[in-house]
Protein backbone atom coordinates (compact mmCIF):
# COMPACT_ATOMS: atom_id res chain seq x y z
CA UNK A 1 0.00 0.00 0.00
CA UNK A 2 2.84 2.39 0.84
CA UNK A 3 4.48 1.79 -2.55
CA UNK A 4 1.19 2.54 -4.32
CA UNK A 5 0.81 5.82 -2.43
CA UNK A 6 4.39 6.74 -3.30
CA UNK A 7 3.65 6.07 -6.98
CA UNK A 8 0.52 8.20 -6.81
CA UNK A 9 2.39 10.96 -5.02
CA UNK A 10 5.19 10.92 -7.58
CA UNK A 11 2.99 10.85 -10.70
CA UNK A 12 0.26 13.25 -9.60
CA UNK A 13 -0.38 16.40 -7.60
CA UNK A 14 -2.94 14.60 -5.43
CA UNK A 15 -2.13 15.68 -1.85
CA UNK A 16 -0.94 12.44 -0.28
CA UNK A 17 1.09 12.56 2.90
CA UNK A 18 3.71 9.85 3.11
CA UNK A 19 7.06 9.71 4.89
CA UNK A 20 9.97 10.74 2.69
CA UNK A 21 10.59 7.72 0.48
CA UNK A 22 14.00 6.08 0.39
CA UNK A 23 15.58 5.36 -2.98
CA UNK A 24 14.66 1.66 -2.91
CA UNK A 25 11.06 2.49 -1.90
CA UNK A 26 10.79 5.03 -4.69
CA UNK A 27 12.08 2.53 -7.24
CA UNK A 28 9.77 -0.21 -5.91
CA UNK A 29 6.80 2.08 -6.48
CA UNK A 30 7.25 1.47 -10.24
CA UNK A 31 5.23 -1.71 -9.74
CA UNK A 32 2.18 0.47 -9.15
CA UNK A 33 2.71 3.02 -11.91
CA UNK A 34 -0.04 1.40 -14.04
CA UNK A 35 -2.45 1.44 -11.09
CA UNK A 36 -1.63 5.09 -10.42
CA UNK A 37 -2.43 5.70 -14.08
CA UNK A 38 -5.72 3.85 -13.57
CA UNK A 39 -6.64 6.28 -10.77
CA UNK A 40 -5.88 9.23 -13.05
CA UNK A 41 -8.03 7.67 -15.75
CA UNK A 42 -10.93 7.23 -13.32
CA UNK A 43 -10.74 10.88 -12.32
CA UNK A 44 -10.75 11.93 -15.98
CA UNK A 45 -13.73 9.69 -16.75
CA UNK A 46 -15.73 11.09 -13.83
CA UNK A 47 -14.95 14.61 -15.03
CA UNK A 48 -15.98 13.74 -18.60
CA UNK A 49 -19.18 12.10 -17.40
CA UNK A 50 -20.07 15.13 -15.28
CA UNK A 51 -19.40 17.54 -18.13
CA UNK A 52 -21.56 15.60 -20.58
CA UNK A 53 -24.44 14.58 -18.29
CA UNK A 54 -24.70 17.65 -16.06
CA UNK A 55 -23.51 20.53 -18.25
CA UNK A 56 -24.41 18.87 -21.57
CA UNK A 57 -21.00 19.71 -22.95
CA UNK A 58 -20.24 18.66 -26.52
CA UNK A 59 -17.64 15.92 -27.12
CA UNK A 60 -15.13 18.54 -28.26
CA UNK A 61 -15.63 20.74 -25.19
CA UNK A 62 -15.55 17.86 -22.70
CA UNK A 63 -12.49 16.35 -24.39
CA UNK A 64 -10.65 19.67 -24.24
CA UNK A 65 -11.35 20.09 -20.54
CA UNK A 66 -10.42 16.47 -19.80
CA UNK A 67 -7.08 16.81 -21.61
CA UNK A 68 -6.32 20.01 -19.69
CA UNK A 69 -7.29 18.27 -16.44
CA UNK A 70 -4.98 15.38 -17.32
CA UNK A 71 -2.07 17.80 -17.62
CA UNK A 72 -2.97 19.47 -14.33
CA UNK A 73 -3.30 16.19 -12.39
CA UNK A 74 0.21 15.14 -13.44
CA UNK A 75 1.56 18.59 -12.65
CA UNK A 76 2.69 18.93 -16.27
CA UNK A 77 5.47 16.45 -15.47
CA UNK A 78 5.27 14.47 -18.69
CA UNK A 79 4.49 17.44 -20.90
CA UNK A 80 7.58 19.19 -19.60
CA UNK A 81 9.60 16.10 -20.53
CA UNK A 82 8.04 16.07 -23.98
CA UNK A 83 9.00 19.68 -24.64
CA UNK A 84 12.54 19.26 -23.30
CA UNK A 85 13.06 16.10 -25.34
CA UNK A 86 12.02 17.65 -28.64
CA UNK A 87 14.04 20.78 -27.96
CA UNK A 88 17.08 18.55 -27.45
CA UNK A 89 16.35 16.55 -30.59
CA UNK A 90 16.20 19.72 -32.67
CA UNK A 91 19.73 21.00 -31.95
CA UNK A 92 22.76 20.02 -33.98
CA UNK A 93 25.06 19.00 -31.11
CA UNK A 94 26.69 15.88 -29.77
CA UNK A 95 25.00 13.77 -27.10
CA UNK A 96 26.40 15.81 -24.23
CA UNK A 97 25.18 18.99 -25.89
CA UNK A 98 21.73 17.56 -26.44
CA UNK A 99 21.49 16.51 -22.80
CA UNK A 100 22.53 20.01 -21.77
CA UNK A 101 19.74 21.52 -23.89
CA UNK A 102 17.30 19.04 -22.35
CA UNK A 103 18.14 20.38 -18.90
CA UNK A 104 17.66 24.01 -19.95
CA UNK A 105 14.61 25.48 -18.22
CA UNK A 106 13.72 27.54 -21.30
CA UNK A 107 11.44 26.11 -23.96
CA UNK A 108 12.23 26.33 -27.67
CA UNK A 109 10.18 26.28 -30.85
CA UNK A 110 10.24 22.50 -31.28
CA UNK A 111 9.21 22.01 -27.68
CA UNK A 112 6.23 24.32 -28.13
CA UNK A 113 5.23 22.56 -31.36
CA UNK A 114 5.46 19.15 -29.68
CA UNK A 115 3.20 20.32 -26.86
CA UNK A 116 0.64 21.85 -29.21
CA UNK A 117 0.55 18.80 -31.49
CA UNK A 118 0.21 16.28 -28.67
CA UNK A 119 -2.51 18.27 -26.89
CA UNK A 120 -4.47 18.81 -30.10
CA UNK A 121 -4.22 15.14 -31.10
CA UNK A 122 -5.43 14.03 -27.67
CA UNK A 123 -8.42 16.39 -27.88
CA UNK A 124 -9.22 15.30 -31.44
CA UNK A 125 -8.92 11.56 -30.80
CA UNK A 126 -10.72 11.68 -27.45
CA UNK A 127 -13.63 13.60 -28.99
CA UNK A 128 -13.86 10.89 -31.67
CA UNK A 129 -14.20 8.04 -29.18
CA UNK A 130 -17.80 6.98 -28.71
CA UNK A 131 -19.41 7.43 -25.31
CA UNK A 132 -19.58 3.66 -24.79
CA UNK A 133 -15.79 3.25 -25.09
CA UNK A 134 -14.86 6.46 -23.30
CA UNK A 135 -14.43 4.62 -20.01
CA UNK A 136 -11.93 1.98 -21.25
CA UNK A 137 -10.26 4.60 -23.47
CA UNK A 138 -9.40 6.97 -20.63
CA UNK A 139 -8.36 4.22 -18.23
CA UNK A 140 -6.29 2.38 -20.84
CA UNK A 141 -4.64 5.61 -21.99
CA UNK A 142 -3.43 6.45 -18.49
CA UNK A 143 -2.52 2.94 -17.33
CA UNK A 144 -0.70 1.79 -20.48
CA UNK A 145 1.31 4.99 -20.80
CA UNK A 146 2.63 4.56 -17.25
CA UNK A 147 3.41 0.91 -17.98
CA UNK A 148 5.62 1.94 -20.90
CA UNK A 149 7.68 4.04 -18.49
CA UNK A 150 8.38 0.92 -16.43
CA UNK A 151 9.10 -1.05 -19.60
CA UNK A 152 11.62 1.52 -20.84
CA UNK A 153 13.30 1.89 -17.46
CA UNK A 154 13.84 -1.86 -17.45
CA UNK A 155 14.93 -2.12 -21.06
CA UNK A 156 17.26 0.86 -21.46
CA UNK A 157 20.11 2.51 -19.60
CA UNK A 158 20.16 5.93 -17.99
CA UNK A 159 21.85 8.58 -20.12
CA UNK A 160 23.26 10.76 -17.34
CA UNK A 161 25.77 10.23 -14.56
CA UNK A 162 23.26 11.66 -12.09
CA UNK A 163 19.70 12.89 -12.09
CA UNK A 164 16.30 12.54 -10.46
CA UNK A 165 15.33 9.50 -12.55
CA UNK A 166 18.56 7.59 -12.01
CA UNK A 167 17.23 5.84 -8.91
CA UNK A 168 14.50 4.18 -10.97
CA UNK A 169 16.99 2.81 -13.50
CA UNK A 170 19.49 1.72 -10.84
CA UNK A 171 16.99 -0.20 -8.73
CA UNK A 172 14.86 -1.66 -11.52
CA UNK A 173 14.73 -5.46 -11.51
CA UNK A 174 12.88 -8.30 -13.22
CA UNK A 175 10.34 -8.68 -10.41
CA UNK A 176 9.21 -5.04 -10.66
CA UNK A 177 9.09 -5.29 -14.43
CA UNK A 178 7.12 -8.56 -14.56
CA UNK A 179 4.61 -7.61 -11.87
CA UNK A 180 3.94 -4.23 -13.46
CA UNK A 181 3.54 -5.91 -16.83
CA UNK A 182 1.14 -8.52 -15.44
CA UNK A 183 -0.97 -5.84 -13.74
CA UNK A 184 -1.17 -3.81 -16.94
CA UNK A 185 -2.04 -6.79 -19.13
CA UNK A 186 -4.74 -7.87 -16.68
CA UNK A 187 -6.20 -4.35 -16.62
CA UNK A 188 -6.16 -4.24 -20.42
CA UNK A 189 -8.05 -7.53 -20.68
CA UNK A 190 -10.60 -6.48 -18.06
CA UNK A 191 -11.21 -3.20 -19.89
CA UNK A 192 -11.13 -4.37 -23.51
CA UNK A 193 -11.04 -8.19 -23.51
CA UNK A 194 -9.15 -9.54 -26.52
CA UNK A 195 -8.58 -6.05 -27.92
CA UNK A 196 -6.81 -5.26 -24.67
CA UNK A 197 -4.12 -7.83 -25.51
CA UNK A 198 -3.64 -6.31 -28.98
CA UNK A 199 -3.42 -2.83 -27.45
CA UNK A 200 -0.96 -3.93 -24.77
CA UNK A 201 1.33 -5.54 -27.35
CA UNK A 202 1.08 -2.59 -29.74
CA UNK A 203 2.00 0.08 -27.21
CA UNK A 204 4.78 -2.04 -25.72
CA UNK A 205 6.36 -2.55 -29.14
CA UNK A 206 6.00 1.13 -29.99
CA UNK A 207 7.51 2.10 -26.63
CA UNK A 208 10.47 -0.12 -27.41
CA UNK A 209 10.94 1.65 -30.75
CA UNK A 210 10.71 5.04 -29.08
CA UNK A 211 13.21 3.94 -26.45
CA UNK A 212 15.62 2.76 -29.15
CA UNK A 213 15.27 6.03 -31.03
CA UNK A 214 15.83 8.25 -28.00
CA UNK A 215 18.72 6.09 -26.79
CA UNK A 216 20.41 6.43 -30.18
CA UNK A 217 20.22 10.21 -29.90
CA UNK A 218 21.05 10.67 -26.22
CA UNK A 219 23.05 7.58 -25.29
CA UNK A 220 20.26 6.32 -23.06
CA UNK A 221 17.03 7.57 -21.56
CA UNK A 222 16.30 10.32 -19.05
CA UNK A 223 13.32 11.39 -16.99
CA UNK A 224 12.40 13.80 -19.78
CA UNK A 225 12.40 11.11 -22.46
CA UNK A 226 10.21 8.93 -20.23
CA UNK A 227 7.77 11.84 -20.04
CA UNK A 228 7.86 12.18 -23.83
CA UNK A 229 7.20 8.46 -24.26
CA UNK A 230 4.28 8.70 -21.83
CA UNK A 231 2.66 11.52 -23.82
CA UNK A 232 3.18 9.91 -27.21
CA UNK A 233 1.80 6.59 -25.99
CA UNK A 234 -1.35 8.31 -24.68
CA UNK A 235 -1.98 9.66 -28.18
CA UNK A 236 -1.27 6.24 -29.69
CA UNK A 237 -3.69 4.46 -27.34
CA UNK A 238 -6.54 6.76 -28.31
CA UNK A 239 -5.73 6.40 -32.01
CA UNK A 240 -5.63 2.61 -31.86
CA UNK A 241 -8.92 2.47 -29.96
CA UNK A 242 -10.61 4.59 -32.62
CA UNK A 243 -9.35 2.16 -35.27
CA UNK A 244 -10.45 -0.90 -33.27
CA UNK A 245 -13.85 0.64 -32.59
CA UNK A 246 -14.53 1.33 -36.27
CA UNK A 247 -13.02 -1.58 -38.09
CA UNK A 248 -13.01 -4.58 -35.77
Amino acid sequence: MAAFLIALQFLTIIPIKTPRAKDDELAASCVFFPLAGLVIGLILFIADKALRSTLYASPLVSSTIVVILSALISGGLHLDGLADTFDALSVNRDRAGKLEVMRDSHIGTMGVLALINVMLLKILFLSETGSFIKFPALLSMCALSRWTQVFCIHGFSYARDSGKAKVFFSAMNNRIFLVAGFITLLLSILLLWLNGIYLFLAVTIFAFLLGKFFSSRFGGLTGDTLGAINEIIEVLVLFILIILNRFI
